[in-house]
């Protein structure tokens, strides 16, 4: 016999009911939530491999977005009808008055019109009368139950489109013939190789208008130059990174739209050297090395500077996002595909990166980073760091950018500095990959949120307006920049180690990036303007052979696909299998026509290295290639008075007010990396007395030029602008900073500078 207490608990949760509720809610939320995202999610696996999630941790995600909202709305039956089962009708029909909305704005977010509130508001009144058919009609919910199995069909097309990263193929060593001596004095099983991937890293930055390295700008690339072959004539075959980093790692054509991952480009450098090398692999939104075996970083590093004794050390290899960012991702790309136009508008953008765009604000870099690494620490990587902090690492490890990015490329280098056997580093670097926010010296600076008519320096756009272009490419050339002090420390910490003569490096870039008015900066490729193609294919290619002694500049016709022939004739490594590229040792590739892809097309250059040369004229328009790291910040025929002291002024007529957004910022400057400072500023200027067109606003810092405000050149009095003006980070010193706005005119010999009143 039941006992009473068994008798009341049967009377108040009917099973069968919340069974039935289930189904609904399961049909309705796959509709809302499950369809959305695991079609969207399924067709890009490069979401996964970015967030370096593989295996069954992958169906788990798939478990939380079709069941997560079911169960959450059917426990909360329960409790209703164990607790007050007067109102679980009532809670019923409220979740499925929500979920009906929710499809409602699924099928409608195409709408560009009415306002959003009205959207919702509409929403709203569609799914009332929805509800309504539901509670009328049981044909309805016996319908919308059956419905349920849409989530099973969801669930078995999602599994099968992830199954290459649940169910990864295993990686063998392949059969291949190593030879002990390649055509240096290190024999070839001693080679280590340091490869380095940057992104969105085209050429045209780096070059002077003679077609050399620009050193006044870029002293580590030049740094790095010096000391290897430099294939100036290399063209990438794509302008998408999850084309053109598995055709360099494998040797082969792209294959454009193939997933990144091991199952579809099993022939690749990580097969071919495994047993062959230790592996310190970080790979980005490619995964054609799986956790299995590039998911722990081997790096042998000698205990005693004159011992052959060797002590290894074993670093796990993080993943790029945690789960917890990783779902914080995803409720982003849901608001995107069920809220209104306007709403989304002010969502993070999701189609400049494959993830972190849900944002990270508790990561943490701090000074711990720069503390030295002892070599006796069991972990060389992050023995400075408590677990908490690596853990915040970890998790920030993408989504904080340069802040974290820069530390990890470090600690690979001083690996490759200690190692003592052979090893493969490789790292994909996202630099100087947007958002844009490393200072030369590499500092940081916050994304200016509004500054008027510019929405967000950082966010491209196809503008023509000059102030915006000369804006976002100063932005550009910051971040390359402080991207280029991390090459020169690179090649300095090589070279002052016992390994710099065995070791082989590679430091080349996936694609480019145009920054020419009216054209997107990637995402639309148009054949029919080849100076843009200049841009997006045309990438820095240098390769330090072992023990090289001299400088080359080849102007061979070098593409991605040469790289892994080159390495692995260097390795003494026969493939087994045909590249499509050759080894740059013994070969100089005469390819008068090379076809370069883009999604949904492809065409063929003609060029040669001197292409570059027209693109470096153009944009001297926008930034003057001369001037150093100064010039950045300079502009039009007054550029040489940057970081010239300002004297003998006197007070502006022309300027009735002028503000500051990030005026507290110059209050207490900090000199340390990775500080934030107020290298872009914004507001407005208001215009009293009509401004000549050959005048130009002067940004100082303790008296000191420091930028240019190129929008008030020409305005009329009474008028009221917008300005964005990046301040040269040479002028920032720690402490606090008076800055001014100024207005010079006359020559640039001879300039007169009038003083505006004091920021507000």
């Amino acid at each position: 016999m039941n006992s009473p207490a068994s008798t009341k608990t049967e009377s108040r949760v009917d099973v069968a009911l919340l069974r039935s509720h289930f189904l609904v809610y399961l049909a309705l939320s796959t509709a809302v939530v499950g369809q959305p995202l695991l079609q969207l999610y399924g067709e890009n696996l490069t979401i996964f491999t970015t967030a370096g999630f593989e295996g069954i941790g992958i169906l788990g995600f798939m478990g939380v977005v079709l069941f997560s909202i079911p169960l959450l709305f059917t426990v909360s039956d329960a409790v209703v009808q164990w607790l007050a089962p007067r109102f679980s009708r009532v809670l019923h029909y409220s979740f499925v008055y929500l979920l009906c909305i929710g499809v409602v704005l699924v099928l409608t977010r195409s709408l560009d019109r009415p306002a959003w509130i009205l959207h919702l508001l509409g929403a709203g009144v569609v799914a009332a009368g929805l509800l309504w058919l539901f509670h009328r009609f049981d044909g309805i919910k016996t319908w919308a139950r059956w419905m349920s199995l849409l989530a099973v069909i969801v669930a078995f097309t999602f599994t099968f489109s992830v199954r290459d990263l649940v169910w990864v193929p295993e990686v063998t060593a392949l059969d291949v013939n190593q030879s002990t001596q390649n055509d240096s004095t290190v024999p070839s099983e001693d080679v280590s190789v340091v490869w380095v991937v940057l992104d969105e890293a085209p050429l045209f930055p780096l070059v002077d208008q003679q077609g050399q390295i620009n050193r006044e700008r870029f002293p580590g690339f030049a740094a790095l130059a010096d000391a290897s072959t430099w294939y100036r004539n290399a063209l990438s075959g794509s302008q998408t990174t999850t084309d053109a980093v598995p055709s360099m790692l494998t040797g082969l054509k792209p294959k454009v739209g193939a997933p990144p991952i091991l199952a579809t480009h099993e022939k690749n450098i990580f097969t071919l050297m495994n047993s062959y090398s230790e592996f310190d692999v970080r790979e980005f939104t490619t995964s054609l090395c799986p956790d299995s075996v590039c998911g722990t970083i081997y790096s042998s590093s000698s205990t005693q500077a004159e011992s052959e004794t060797t002590d290894e050390q074993v670093i796990s290899a993080s993943k790029t996002f945690s789960f917890q960012q990783f779902l914080k991702d995803s409720l982003v790309v849901l608001g995107h595909k069920i809220l209104p136009a306007q709403l989304r508008d002010n969502l993070p953008a999701i189609d400049e990166t494959w993830g972190g765009f849900g944002g990270n604000d508790d990561v943490v870099i701090d000074d711990e980073f720069e503390k030295p690494i002892d070599d006796n620490e069991e972990d060389i990587v992050e023995s400075s760091l408590d677990a908490e902090t690596q853990e915040e690492v970890r998790a920030g490890f993408r989504s904080d950018g340069p802040a974290s990015l820069i530390p990890a490329f470090e600690a690979m280098v001083e690996r490759a500095q200690k190692s003592a056997s052979s090893v493969l580093h490789f790292q994909h670097v996202m630099l100087p990959h947007r958002p844009w926010k490393l200072t030369p010296d590499q500092r940081t600076y916050p994304q200016i949120p509004n500054p008027g008519r510019v929405k967000d320096v950082t966010v491209p756009d196809n503008s023509t307006d000059e102030n915006v272009l000369i804006d976002q490419y100063q932005s550009f050339l910051m971040q390359y920049t402080g991207v280029d002090a991390m090459i020169g420390k690179m090649v300095t910490d090589l070279k002052q180690s016992d390994n710099w003569d065995r070791t082989m490096i590679v430091v080349v870039a996936d694609h480019g990036l145009s920054m020419e008015g009216g054209t997107t900066r990637r995402r639309v490729v148009n054949p029919n303007q080849p100076g843009t193609l200049e841009d997006l294919y045309r990438v820095p290619l240098f390769i330090k052979y072992p023990a090289q002694q001299e400088p080359v500049i080849s102007d061979c016709d070098v593409m991605h696909v040469d790289i892994l022939p080159t390495v692995a004739g260097v390795k003494g490594l026969d493939a087994g299998w045909t590249y499509d590229g050759v080894d740059l040792r013994d070969n100089c590739p005469d390819r008068p026509s090379r076809e370069v892809n883009w999604p949904d097309g492809k065409t063929n250059l003609t060029s040669d290295w001197t292409a570059i040369l027209d693109r470096v004229e153009l944009y001297n328009s926008y930034v003057p290639v001369s001037g150093g790291v100064d010039g950045i910040f300079s502009y039009g025929r007054f550029a040489e008075l940057i970081s010239t002291p300002v004297t003998s002024t006197s007070r502006s007529s022309s300027i009735s007010s002028w503000s500051v957004d990030q005026k507290d910022q110059f209050n207490n400057i900090s000199a340390a990396r990775f500080a934030q400072v107020p290298v872009m500023i914004s507001g407005e200027i208001t215009v009293s007395q009509s401004i000549p067109k050959d005048a130009v606003g002067v940004i100082t810092v303790d008296g000191v030029v420091a930028g240019f405000v190129g929008e008030v050149s020409g305005v009329a009095g009474g008028e009221t602008v917008s300005y964005t003006a990046a301040i040269a980070t040479s002028q920032l010193k720690s402490g606090s900073q008076a800055v001014a706005l100024t207005i010079v005119s006359g020559t640039p010999q001879s300039p007169t500078y009038e003083m505006a009143v004091s920021p507000r």
